[in-house]
């Protein structure tokens, strides 16, 4: 049967991250498609997190061609805006709020309908009953299942999730990795970063950041 293919959810390239006006990793090329996974791997200080910062417009980055599901920037921007979900090292919760307000917050802010409600996303990521505790009372870990439950309260294409298995045990990990196979599974495109071995349930393309070429 023949058809019109998708566009690529994110397509890079030639696209780099600067820090102090110097490249931090080699000029990527890349090609994301629904139902992939990438994942950034280098070694420490290579740049992932930048790369992902600057997916956002958080760093300074540069590009010869960056686009989402089929538009170039600028104008691709406002819908990159609306259909990705970034959780980056810090959970970004207001520790004076409960966990069902910061997420609550989080919708309002960005004008979007939840998905689904406060108690649901929780069980998601495996914390029921703690949508009343306030996130400053709440471990690391905790704090990194409730950020991660705004995946779950936004509607998006593109997930950009730095090292979001960190502080994590066994079991959320488990968790929190099905979660992210799911969003795959139904059409979603996710990067991520993390260190050492991830899940064997997440089927993965490795993107190694190379160290820049210094002429």
């Amino acid at each position: 049967m023949s058809g019109t293919a998708e566009p690529a959810v994110l397509q890079l390239r030639d696209y780099l991250c600067r820090r102090g006006g110097d490249e931090v990793f080699a000029p990527v090329d890349l090609h994301l498609v629904a139902g992939e996974i990438v994942w950034l791997t280098g070694a420490n200080g290579a740049g992932k997190t930048s790369f992902l910062r600057g997916l956002m417009e958080l760093v300074e980055a540069e590009h010869s061609q960056f686009r989402f599901c089929g538009t170039d920037l600028p104008a691709g921007r406002t819908q990159m805006n609306e259909h990705s979900n970034w959780i980056g090292h810090d959970a970004a919760m207001k520790a004076e709020f409960s966990i069902a307000e910061n997420l609550l917050l989080d919708c309002q802010q960005r004008g979007i309908d939840p998905k689904c409600n406060v108690e649901e996303a929780l069980v998601g990521v495996g914390l029921p009953g703690f949508a009343d505790f306030t996130a400053g009372t709440l471990s690391a870990g905790q704090r990194r299942r409730a950020a991660l439950a705004r995946l779950l309260m936004r509607p998006a294409k593109l997930w950009l999730l730095d090292e979001p298995l960190a502080n994590l045990d066994q079991a959320s990990t488990g968790l929190l990795a099905q979660l992210m196979a799911n969003f795959a599974a139904d059409g979603g495109a996710l990067i991520l970063t993390g260190h050492g071995k991830l899940p064997e349930l997440l089927q993965v393309r490795e993107l190694h950041l190379e160290a820049p070429q210094w002429n």
